[in-house]
């Protein structure tokens, strides 16, 4: 059986809603240093994706700009059904994705997206824990899989390979 690989990273930290509204919110600076530091972790990790799917919200964006930068170009969709959508929604979502992607990349918001990580991870262990306690803006988190499709992702099916939460220095 392959193994398929879900990451999932919360955006970096965002700045203060304003006028322009909730959308258009973009990365302080703690959250672009945050994201740096989350690329070189992934480096040293060699952690790359097939295909890129992330939130149309600007702080989200930048995120992903901030781990493409070094990455070889992968395809990127920019997508509305990760912003302010449910974790059901989410789900909904990946068992969509075309199988000819192994490692998938998911780029959002909260509480979706950490509760789709508890939906899927089996039970247990410290960075379960870590997870069930928080999931900060810049977090990210590996579930490896032993499914052919992803149309046969479900509850409890995932491992938790690598869980990265954000740090400044």
């Amino acid at each position: 059986m392959q193994e398929k690989t879900l990451y999932l990273l919360r955006h970096g930290e965002a700045n203060p809603l304003n006028d322009k509204g909730d959308l258009e919110r973009s990365l302080t600076i703690n959250g672009e240093k945050s994201l740096s530091l989350l690329l070189n972790n992934l480096c040293n990790q060699n952690i790359i994706w097939d295909l890129a799917i992330c939130s149309v919200a600007l702080r989200a964006r930048q995120s992903l700009a901030i781990l493409q930068s070094s990455c070889s170009k992968k395809e990127v969709i920019f997508s509305n059904e990760l912003y302010n959508v449910s974790t059901n929604d989410v789900l909904t979502l990946v068992k969509n994705i075309n199988d000819k992607n192994e490692d998938v990349l998911l780029v959002g918001h909260n509480p979706s997206l950490r509760n789709l990580a508890l939906m899927l991870a089996l039970d247990g262990g410290e960075k379960y824990k870590s997870l069930a306690k928080d999931f900060p803006p810049g977090s990210f988190i590996s579930l490896k899989t032993q499914i052919k499709s992803w149309s046969n992702i479900q509850p409890r099916i995932a491992y938790i390979d690598e869980f990265f939460l954000p740090k400044t220095d």
